[in-house]
């Protein structure tokens, strides 16, 4: 490696300069380090440890001028391209830690991802994932392996996605599980006062026939910003502020969930989408963000922004000192099929998917395993079928064969051990599906049901692992005599 120096002989102190007074002094120590012991040059260092100490320094200037090329490179894209919510919501100290780390992946030019965590003397703590590599269904993959920390509740989370989309920067709030004493103030929420003094309610009314204008008197605002936290009153937007207030009201003190979608256009910060935001009553965070972002993926839906928000439920105590929450989940949600347009609400894809989103949290772990992770063309619906015709089952079967049939989780195993097995349960459970759906045109008749049944009894009579050939016979005579 080249090294560029000057020695001040008087002193015996290297100094090294810039780049252009020091152009004619070029030594390469690794191919020089004999010259340098034998030279009769007073200024050549001859000692070991002055010799160190030139090469330490001089790779160090070199590796600043590096990260100075680096920055001057970097520090404009990561201006323009984090959209006006980052710059917003997130601190300037640790704005400058995301850029650290920013400028090194995109210095090494590869798809790498780094997570970088701080614990605060609060008890709380956060962790921030940055990934170059920005990818469909990332933000589930992520929530699948989330780690919370012990003694600790997932609280916050904001999920940013650049303008060119190809970097993704997720962060993670945890809080202890009793939580903080830090409440939202009315000087918090100055903005929003204004905002609801200044203008008509009604035109933002979500639900013109169950809401009760009362709730934004001063004295409701007050007690109702003693459940929040700072973070989320302050980075609230006013309107949204007024939704997310009124789809709380529906859900507080009961295990409901209620769900609001409006588009989003905005050519100048180049948002696309629809806003899918998800209010529901005693779900644990990190379940409900986990469970929606699995739907959402499953849908091939892309997910480029999130944000999660906690609100007290006195009225949902988990136990005492343990106050109750109902969790805010805002999704914008993008559909690749429809570039530059939201989400088409009235199409019965995205019907579904909100159907899907508002039942979640009651899905069980081996639903949404089997129809959105290992199977996700089976689906929701179907892998719900099949779920809870194994669990009728499971008596009856444990009598013809305890070992194999041991538990509801065998008898799963056996049945989804192979893709051909898979179908047959997909054909049973749309077999179920039809024979009970009122808007299928023309109805399904009784000599259309045992075609159907008759071809995949045959199919089924095929298989020669007989404890498949049991359980899967088992759950299509129950759908013939449900």
């Amino acid at each position: 490696m080249l090294i560029k120096k000057v020695i001040k002989s008087n002193k015996n102190i290297i100094k090294l300069f810039n780049k252009q007074s020091i152009d004619y002094v070029k030594i390469n120590l690794s191919n020089h380090f004999n010259d340098f012991s034998t030279s009769t040059k007073s200024w050549v260092p001859t000692e070991s440890s002055v010799l160190q100490k030139v090469t330490t320094q001089a790779l160090i200037h070199e590796v600043s001028l590096q990260q100075m090329d680096a920055s001057a490179k970097w520090v404009p894209w990561f201006l323009k391209n984090l959209p006006a919510s980052y710059f917003r919501q997130v601190p300037e100290s640790t704005r400058k830690q995301h850029l650290k780390a920013i400028i090194a992946l995109k210095e090494l030019q590869s798809e790498l991802s780094l997570s970088i965590e701080t614990k605060h003397d609060n008890g709380s703590s956060e962790k921030t994932y940055i990934i170059t590599d920005n990818t469909p269904g990332l933000l589930h993959r992520q929530i699948k392996s989330l780690v919370v920390p012990k003694d600790s509740r997932l609280s916050n989370v904001k999920v940013f996605s650049s303008l060119e989309d190809k970097l993704a920067l997720n962060i993670f709030f945890f809080e202890p599980v009793n939580g903080l004493k830090t409440t939202a103030s009315n000087s918090d929420a100055e903005i929003i006062l204004q905002f609801i003094k200044s203008n008509d309610l009604n035109k933002f009314v979500i639900d013109s026939s169950n809401t009760d204008l009362s709730i934004f008197t001063e004295n409701a605002i007050t007690d109702y910003l003693s459940k929040c936290t700072p973070s989320y009153v302050i980075n609230s937007d006013p309107r949204r502020f007024i939704i997310q207030r009124q789809l709380y009201e529906k859900v507080k003190g009961t295990e409901n969930t209620s769900i609001h979608i409006e588009p989003l256009i905005n050519k100048q910060t180049n948002s696309f989408g629809s806003w899918i935001t998800i209010v529901s009553a005693n779900a644990l965070p990190e379940v409900l963000l986990r469970l929606s972002s699995a739907i959402i993926s499953n849908k091939s839906l892309d997910i480029s922004r999130a944000h999660l928000d906690t609100v007290k439920d006195d009225d949902n105590e988990m136990g005492p000192g343990m106050p109750g929450y109902v969790t805010m989940l805002r999704l914008l949600v993008s559909d690749p099929k429809r570039p530059g347009l939201p989400l088409d609400s009235e199409s019965n894809e995205i019907k579904s998917l909100l159907k899907d989103l508002k039942r979640s949290k009651w899905l069980d772990d081996e639903v949404t395993d089997l129809g959105l992770v290992k199977y996700p063309t089976l689906g929701i619906d179907k892998a719900e079928i099949a779920i809870s015709y194994i669990s009728l089952l499971h008596g009856p079967l444990a009598k013809i064969n305890s070992q194999a049939y041991a538990s509801i989780k065998s008898i799963i195993q056996i049945v989804t051990s192979n893709n051909s097995h898979i179908l047959i349960i997909e054909s049973i459970s749309e077999l179920f599906l039809d024979r009970f759906n009122p808007k299928l045109n023309p109805l399904l008749t009784n000599e259309a049901f045992d075609s159907r049944y008759n071809n995949i009894k045959l199919k089924i009579d095929r298989i020669a692992n007989e404890s498949v050939k049991i359980v899967l016979a088992k759950i299509l005579d129950a759908v013939k005599y449900t």
